[in-house]
């Protein structure tokens, strides 16, 4: 006797019939008596389901093993290859009796990706089973590296459930969800079939973290490598200093900042830096005519090793592991450097854009997917923000917006997976706006959000116009911050959380001023921590803790009570940088 395997491609059922002898009774005292059993496996079809969302190509099931297990029987295991039509595969002889558990597993080229299980008693010549098969929840995506408690990590993947329901999420074996959790301010603040975000719990210890997830008895990553996370206490930053080409180095725990100032390769003008989400790989972009940039590798050790690059660049960004670097230099192209973390980087490639003046330049956690700004043409008044998709191999570039006339675009960022982006906006008449765009990887939606106009400090007055000049943003893409100056240069910070929510005018409050002095800032990836520092010699580096909660310490109008650092190395030009 045969058994076939037929995957109808409509309906996604599987159909597996196990044919076995006919024989009497059903209870275990009988050894000899057998059932024919057909099984019916629903799962989804092969192709245009979800299953085919985890990776960029469709994943096929490539194999099913089926086992029966009971009492007063020899276990029977099988293993099922599935293919576009009929297969046929050895026949199977199962014993009647009770208590009959049968297990069915799907595989795909990952790994498993179904389980379904189902306990029935087997009486008579005939019977029909159905097993109903579930995704195994599978992590394909984690948005740090490494962080400290208290940020937050967006893990995405597929099969976590629709709702949060029953399951649960850990790391470093903390259960994030009970009410016990949720007490300390651990709480899962979104849950989907495809993505969870969580706080990194206190009390879990430094060093590499599991991360589990539990939805009806199956837990991640089954028969798959472990997905972790390195809980660290230290992060790092990177600053440009005019004039000098030097760059400084911070090192931020929770209850200390330390500056060391890395000698650069020349005395050029830093217009901006860019520091790799593990902290290795350090670029900053110069200027000035006749100079070079630099890179840092090992930025984290004390021994980070400086070099030069033979580019003059306004801005910079770099790819989560240091393999990709993109520069913008105010040309119709950009420059692209690649293996920036070995002892010697890859050659210099030069993007045709469309023709604008690429001004600003944000890069995805995989170095594959950009945004820049610019213009059209080149000193017009006319700004737009590009996607620059295949950044790594052949990158093609896609306009999303045009600014029209009178408004400029001033700065742009990006989450770590590419799919929310924000864009610094300012018109003629002083009103700024964040421009941002959800899905920005996929099918983008652009929302534009006026800015709140601040409260001004005693003795601050604002003079517009007023315009947005820094964003920057977490790797999740839930929280941001951006810098906005007045005409007399008094400047103000403000923050937003759920950037990413498709909804108007997210959540924003106003911190930190500097009366005349501008002062750039940076979230760390996790968006646990945000640092601010003046244009001045001698300034006080600013932070601000537990940036993405509600109301984190030290959030005030006035930066009295926030940590500081003296600088006397010299002056920030363009942005600070966090890992």
């Amino acid at each position: 006797m045969n058994m076939k395997t037929v995957m109808q491609r409509g309906i996604g059922i599987l159909l597996i019939t196990l044919l076995a002898g006919c024989g009497g009774g059903g209870s275990s005292s009988n050894d000899t008596a057998e059932t024919q059993v057909g099984i019916t496996l629903r799962v989804p079809s092969t192709s245009g389901s979800a299953l085919s969302k985890m990776a960029p190509t469709a994943l096929k099931i490539s194999r099913i093993t089926l086992s029966v297990t009971g009492v007063g029987m020899e276990p029977i295991s099988t293993t099922v290859p599935v293919g576009s039509g009929q297969e046929d595969i050895a026949d199977i002889t199962v014993h009647s009796g009770l208590d009959r558990v049968f297990v069915a597993k799907a595989y795909d080229a990952v790994g498993l990706a179904f389980y379904g299980t189902t306990t029935v008693n087997l009486e008579g010549t005939r019977a029909d089973v159905y097993i109903f098969m579930r995704h195994v929840p599978r992590i394909t995506g984690l948005s740090l590296v490494e962080g400290l408690e208290g940020d937050m990590i967006k893990i995405t993947g597929i099969g976590f459930g629709e709702i949060q329901g029953n399951g649960f999420l850990t790391i470093g074996g903390e259960d994030a969800v009970t009410q016990f959790a949720r007490s300390l301010g651990r709480v899962v603040e979104r849950w989907s079939d495809t993505e969870i975000i969580a706080q990194i719990p206190p009390g879990i210890g430094l060093g590499i973290a599991d991360i589990i997830i539990e939805q009806e008895g199956l837990r991640s990553n089954q028969e798959q490598a472990v997905s972790t996370v390195s809980i660290v206490d230290t992060i790092y930053g990177i600053g440009g200093e005019d004039e000098s080409g030097d760059l400084d180095r911070f090192a931020l725990t929770a209850t200390s900042t330390t500056l060391t100032n890395l000698v650069g390769t020349d005395s050029g003008e830093s217009a901006s830096v860019a520091l790799s989400a593990d902290g290795d790989v350090a670029i900053e972009a110069d200027q000035a005519a006749g100079h070079q940039s630099d890179r840092v590798i090992d930025f984290k050790s004390a021994a980070g090793v400086s070099g030069a690059l033979a580019i003059v660049a306004q801005d910079v960004a770099v790819s989560q592991g240091g393999e990709v670097a993109l520069f913008a230099n105010g040309t119709a192209f950009l420059q692209k450097i690649t293996q920036l973390s070995g002892a010697i980087p890859g050659g210099t490639e030069s993007i045709s854009g469309p023709g604008d003046c690429l001004l600003q330049v944000a890069v995805a956690a995989d170095g594959n997917t950009a945004a820049a700004i610019g213009q059209s043409p080149c000193g017009s008044g006319e700004f737009h923000l590009f996607r620059i998709d295949d950044v790594r191999s052949t990158p093609t570039f896609t306009r999303l917006s045009s600014s029209g006339a009178g408004v400029a675009y001033t700065d742009v960022a990006l989450s770590a997976d590419a799919t929310t982006a924000l864009v610094g906006r300012i018109n003629a008449a002083g009103v700024s706006v964040l421009k941002r765009v959800l899905h920005f990887n996929s099918s983008p939606k652009q929302i534009d959000d006026p800015t709140t106009t601040p409260v001004p400090q005693p003795g601050c007055p604002l003079v517009p116009p007023i315009k947005v000049v820094d964003v920057d943003i977490s790797a999740d893409g839930m929280t941001a911050v951006a810098m906005i100056v007045d005409s007399s240069n008094t400047a103000y910070h403000f923050r937003v959380l759920d950037v990413d929510i498709d909804t108007a005018n997210p959540p924003d409050d106003f911190f930190t001023s500097a009366c005349g002095i501008p002062n750039m800032g940076a979230v760390n990836a996790g968006g646990s921590l945000f640092i601010s520092h003046p244009f001045t010699a001698g300034g006080v580096l600013q932070r601000v803790g537990s940036f993405n909660i509600v109301s984190p310490a030290g959030l005030s109008a006035s930066p009295v009570g926030l940590i500081g650092l003296n600088d006397g190395a010299g002056r920030f030009q363009d942005q600070l940088d966090l890992q």
